[in-house]
């Protein structure tokens, strides 16, 4: 890589010489060939680049341009007080946003303030089996009736429920290495109150809030969340906190209250961890590895690696069709943190110490119970960040099994292992 890039530089400076040579007699006496070819080589730039994602997000209807927030700053040097950097996130304010979405774009509106009609009437679940009953979307579930029932909605006032999707974006330049440099963190929404078929698509999706993603790790996922004391606008977590106590917005038919929050959060393992103060990552101390339930990989042999049914402890209905199957881990829930509150108050009188207390959460595979997602109100920290299936069968288990089946292929049935990379490859053409 180092000897390409060499030679790309020797290329370009050869061809600069070259085009130097053959332009400057043409010009007139006094001028000078580098600074007239530097004007040139640079015109290239502008000529040969464009920005088409950003522009394609500018020329959304209800585009709304984000605005600065301060999360803090880095000091350092010898004496500790020499400025670093200071850091920012770019919030998209969210009710201007919503507003132009509903002025620019009336089908949004239209499905927002029918959406409570249509849960109503939906497919609503119970624990209990029903073999006649089928799960189609997030709206058809037993915990979005019960995130309804937290939001106590009045009479005239319209529900909006959210989706928070949050992962790390990582900028690098093809000929060089620059990881972890122009990391980004990036927070975006979108509206649970859509069509399944639309709810998701490009323009209906939108900035919640970016920055830097070593911000993240130097002020707090809770800060960039919710904001410092003193500066809160423009937060996801003050939007919330708005919509929890309902928000006047401007809509097609007038002025109406809007009521609502995140009912869910969208995003990977490491992600979902990291905004839930879960384990991020495994290691070979990890007890309680999963962000979902309380699965533990010590132990002989190891209960994550048996077969587990959640299924089977739901009631008498689910059992009888489950038969053999166990549940040997149980799901998290609100009795963990129940469970952290008791362990508190012994801490506070003396019957705990606080080393006891941390080696317990470590045990529970927890690094914090006061989360960054605790300034959502209405939020459900238990089910409200399902188990992504990106990282847990296509990364997981489908690639261990393949891995497990190539191994047989190659060591067992003979086949060479060229062959098999030709036979992906041309599988995928």
């Amino acid at each position: 890589m180092q000897a390409l890039k060499q030679g790309m530089a020797q290329k370009i400076s050869s061809l600069h010489e070259e085009v130097r040579r053959l332009v400057e007699p043409h010009l007139v006496p006094g001028a000078s060939a580098n600074e007239v070819l530097g004007d040139v080589f640079n015109c290239m730039h502008a000529i040969t680049s464009r920005d088409a994602e950003l522009q394609y997000v500018r020329g959304l209807p209800g585009y709304v341009k984000p605005t600065k927030r301060s999360l803090g700053k880095k000091y350092g040097g010898s004496s500790g007080q020499e400025l670093i950097e200071e850091f920012f996130a770019y919030d998209a304010p969210l009710e201007p946003t919503l507003e132009a979405m509903f002025k620019t774009m009336p089908g949004v509106w239209d499905q927002v303030k029918s959406f409570k009609q249509r849960v109503e009437t939906g497919n609503a679940t119970s624990e209990e089996y029903n073999e006649s009953t089928v799960i189609a979307d997030a709206t058809d579930g037993t915990e979005l009736r019960r995130f309804m029932l937290r939001l106590k909605l009045k009479p005239g006032e319209t529900p909006l429920i959210f989706i928070l999707y949050y992962d790390g974006l990582e900028v690098v330049n093809g000929l060089g290495q620059a990881r972890l440099t122009h990391e980004l963190a990036c927070f975006y929404w979108a509206l649970v109150n859509l069509e399944q078929l639309h709810r998701l698509d490009h323009k209906h999706l939108r900035l919640a809030t970016v920055c830097l993603k070593r911000a993240v790790s130097h002020v707090g996922m809770d800060v960039v969340i919710g904001g410092t004391p003193t500066e809160k606008e423009g937060s996801w977590g003050a939007a919330m906190e708005r919509f929890a106590n309902g928000a006047k917005l401007a809509t097609p038919d007038g002025s109406r209250t809007c009521k609502g929050g995140t009912a869910v959060v969208s995003a990977d393992t490491p992600a979902g961890a990291e905004l839930h103060g879960l384990k991020e990552s495994v290691g070979l101390f990890t007890i309680s590895i999963c962000k979902g339930c309380h699965c533990l990989q010590h132990g002989t042999p190891p209960p994550y690696r048996q077969a587990n049914s959640f299924l089977h402890g739901l009631s008498q209905g689910w059992k009888r069709r489950c038969a053999g199957r166990k549940q040997r881990f149980r799901l998290r829930d609100i009795s963990d943190l129940k469970e952290y509150l008791t362990k508190l108050k012994s801490v506070e009188a003396g019957d705990l110490t606080q080393t006891q207390l941390n080696v317990w959460k470590q045990q529970m595979g927890v690094n914090s119970f006061v989360s960054a997602m605790w300034c959502c109100p209405l939020y459900s920290h238990s089910t409200g960040c399902p188990i992504d299936v990106m990282h847990i069968l296509f990364e997981g288990v489908a690639r261990s099994l393949l891995g497990a089946l190539a191994y047989i292929m190659i060591r067992d049935w003979g086949v060479h292992k060229e062959d098999l990379v030709v036979a992906i490859a041309a599988f995928c053409r």
